[in-house]
């Protein structure tokens, strides 16, 4: 009897035992980012209605090979560029943390592993060496004016789509560096979001706001970079690169396509929220099916619709009229239709106002909203 009693309270030891085994084996699951590709030509952090967004415009440059030449209003045209702000949030679990290591300085690239903190509140990879994941992408430094520093290449991509889905042209733009530029709209909801400065995320957190990819160190044979939970890290439409090429682009309706991590080389706990699109209209002047043989003046553009979360965004237009259908999909923002306008293009003298137009602080361009103004970089923006 008493041998009995014995035998059951050491199985239930046993239980409670690998009860507990269980639990810590739990919180010991790494915590995956969840990377979401932000609204396009919307400044990093906005939480508003998509369709108001005023980060991007339409830039006429002389020097087609110019990776963020001056825009002009007149002269020999060579290229017309839409460009937009990109940014991509981590709303997941844990911090997207990446290490690059490259064997000596007469290596141009470095290898990049991916690192994972260990349970809320637990250790974080601190080095190449400890970093768990061997990924397939890549970081290099870039020496342009503008950058020099390290970038990650291929994070996100840029992409002018038919409704069908057909790509039209796609960027030129090939890397990232990666830090903690802003803090999204809904960081407040995210469980996983910083709010101790003194734990191991938010330490992290502090290193990746105040990191600059080795700016100015390209014989660095070691970096990281990364963006924390309920943070993010934009480019800004004058930035080198961050456009479409129009130049060659018939008019019609087509779909602006951002995605970020498109080929899933880095591990994330969902995929789904990778893409975000507008539907835009190009209108060449006097209703030109094509461009000119010699460019004056640029394609009128109009934003139809925004479409976060979503590769396709033109699907909802009514075919060939230019009208928005009506849709009931929450998330997407619509504008009301209004005819195409021709609207100032901003040169080097400065921006110049039209009648009934709002200029934001960089000044307007060959864009025209929707909303019947003239479509500039944010006002609000620094």
């Amino acid at each position: 009897m008493g041998s009995g009693r014995f035998w059951s309270a050491a199985g239930l030891a046993l239980v409670i035992t690998a009860a507990l085994v269980s639990q810590a084996q739990a919180n010991e699951q790494p915590l995956l980012p969840d990377l979401r590709q932000a609204p396009v030509g919307c400044p990093g952090g906005y939480g508003g209605d998509p369709a108001l967004c005023r980060d991007w415009d339409v830039c006429m440059v002389t020097d087609a090979q110019a990776p963020n030449g001056d825009c002009v209003t007149s002269g020999d045209i060579q290229a017309v560029r839409l460009r937009f702000t990109t940014a991509e949030d981590n709303v997941g679990d844990g911090p997207l943390l990446l290490y690059g290591r490259r064997p000596n300085r007469s290596s141009a690239d470095m290898e990049v592993r991916q690192a994972f903190q260990t349970g809320r509140g637990g250790p974080i990879p601190g080095s190449y060496d400890e970093a768990e994941r061997a990924t397939a992408t890549s970081m290099y430094y870039e020496p342009a004016r503008m950058h020099r520093h390290w970038h990650l290449m291929g994070f996100a991509r840029l992409q002018l789509r038919t409704p069908g889905g057909e790509t039209v042209v796609a960027d030129r733009k090939n890397g990232f560096c990666l830090g903690d530029r802003y803090r999204t709209a809904d960081a407040d909801t995210l469980p996983g979001a910083v709010r101790d400065t003194a734990s191991p995320e938010g330490q992290l957190a502090q290193r990746l706001e105040k990191s600059r990819c080795g700016y100015g160190d390209p014989r660095a044979t070691e970096m990281f970079e990364g963006i924390s939970v309920g943070s993010g890290d934009d480019y800004r439409f004058n930035v080198d690169f961050q456009w479409l090429d129009l130049t060659n682009v018939p008019s019609g309706t087509y779909d602006v396509v951002n995605t970020v991590n498109s080929d899933r080389t880095l591990v994330e706990s969902s995929y789904d929220n990778n893409s975000s699109s507008i539907s835009i209209s190009v209108q060449w002047p006097g209703g030109a099916a094509t461009r000119p043989l010699v460019i004056t003046e640029a394609p009128a553009v109009t934003l139809l619709r925004s479409c976060p979360g979503r590769e396709r965004c033109t699907a909802a237009t009514k075919a060939g009229t230019g009208s928005v259908a009506r849709q009931d999909d929450r998330g997407l923002g619509q504008a009301p239709n209004v005819p195409l306008t021709r609207s100032a293009v901003r040169g080097r003298s400065g921006p110049i106002r039209t009648p009934g137009s709002a200029t934001g602080r960089n000044g307007c361009s060959s864009v025209t909203s929707a909303l019947g103004c003239c479509c500039c970089a944010n006002a609000n923006a620094p």
